[in-house]
């Protein structure tokens, strides 16, 4: 296949596109080396997305190459079909951004329902000093204590098999030239990453992260079965605090974030300080988006549905850091492959290039009944890390 340049004619780069949807929905993964294949056409498939299409999607939409594009395929539209699961898996990524602050082991690689796996976390050692005391023997102690072990395993269950499957009837196919299933994109993103998200907010319990719940000398001198504050105390003073009872305890610095209801966002947000310096001295939009800048260590991004899933009373935000808890998706076995040459329809894997999150897409056309379907599915799995990495946030 001709490699495609930047800024390449915008049916050149669909064209390319479309020949990796192609190859990858024609590959029935039966093995692993199957699902190897498809994997790897699928990360071509969101780089070429990510450095061509999204960039400058008005010359694919406005213009016309991708409804053009859209009738190239009799039975669903290939192109159609896969653009519209990676925009989803786009719209993910920067609808829910937290996903991008978490531990994530994110793979294109089948599993089985209900399957129990492990992840691997770095967990920062403990810093030793040279003993220079002599011991028994009359030889110095030197480095006689060992650090602690470095990683830790975090058993995860695959306990979900998520989709959205979107249908459309013969009638209704045939009454519009609009790409139908490329309109839902948005929406499938929405409802599929807020799922995925609110699994993840159920954690955030003080039984799950209780490392400060009792006093544990010099690494935890106060106890803070939760971090306590009132909506018109809290400011960047809090996320400063929140940063003295971590730090004794080890927790790394970076990939700290803070997740806050609205309100508490909001109140962060209308610091004077904050507003004084960012509306001032660099771009005064950035207190308006729903991530503000690195405040006492953490970074503030405001999640509206943090409490929807999660009954902790008088919970209004949580402090984490990336260990402190761990994500998890597989695709399913391909279930065509179960009736060799009884299958019709076809089967994409598709993969964000920045998170490297993927999906199984689905598509196929029901003849007898008279509709179109398109299905984006993946297995799902959360648990806590770290406990070191996580205090929830409550009102007073």
């Amino acid at each position: 296949m001709r490699i495609i340049e930047s800024q390449s004619d915008p049916a050149e780069v669909l064209k390319a596109y479309r020949r990796l949807a192609v190859d990858n929905s024609k590959i029935h993964a039966s093995d692993g080396r199957s699902f190897e294949q498809k994997s790897g056409l699928a990360k071509q498939m969101g780089k070429l997305w990510a450095r061509e299409i999204s960039p400058r999607k008005n010359a694919f939409y406005d213009e016309g190459p991708l409804m053009a594009a859209d009738v190239t395929d009799v039975n669903l539209g290939t192109l159609s079909g896969t653009i519209c699961a990676q925009n989803t898996l786009e719209l993910f990524r920067l609808q829910f951004p937290v996903i991008s602050r978490i531990y994530s082991d994110f793979a294109a690689t089948p599993a089985q329902f209900k399957q129990t796996e492990a992840t691997r976390i770095v967990i920062v050692p403990s810093v030793q000093s040279y003993n220079p005391a002599l011991d028994g023997t009359g030889r110095p102690e030197g480095w006689s204590t060992i650090s602690v072990a470095q990683t830790k395993d975090v058993l995860i269950t695959l306990d979900e098999h998520i989709g959205i499957p979107i249908v459309f009837d013969a009638n209704t196919l045939a009454s519009t030239s609009r790409s139908l299933f490329e309109e839902q994109g948005p929406a499938a993103a929405y409802a599929l990453a807020k799922y995925f998200v609110e699994k993840i907010y159920k954690l955030f319990t003080p039984a799950n992260y209780n490392a400060y719940a009792v006093v544990n000398g010099a690494k935890v001198p106060a106890a803070y079965p939760t971090f306590p504050v009132a909506q018109g105390d809290f400011a960047r003073s809090s996320l400063i605090n929140l940063a003295k009872i971590f730090n004794p305890n080890e927790v790394p610095v970076g990939n700290r974030t803070a997740l806050l209801t609205s309100s508490y966002y909001g109140q962060l947000a209308n610091d004077p300080s904050l507003v004084t310096f960012y509306a001032g001295q660099r771009a005064p939009e950035i207190i308006t988006d729903n991530e503000l800048p690195k405040l006492g260590t953490f970074v503030p991004i405001e999640a509206p549905n943090l409490t929807a899933p999660n009954v902790t009373p008088n919970l209004v935000g949580m402090a984490i850091h990336r260990a402190g808890v761990v994500v998890k998706t597989r695709l399913p076995n391909d279930y065509t492959t179960v009736l060799p040459g009884a299958t019709y329809g076809r089967t994409t894997v598709v993969t964000d290039a920045e998170t490297g999150i993927s999906v199984l897409l689905v598509e196929y056309v029901n003849h007898s009944q008279g509709y179109a379907e398109w299905r984006i599915q993946a297995m799902i799995g959360a648990a806590v890390g770290d406990p070191r990495g996580g205090l929830c946030i409550t009102s007073q």
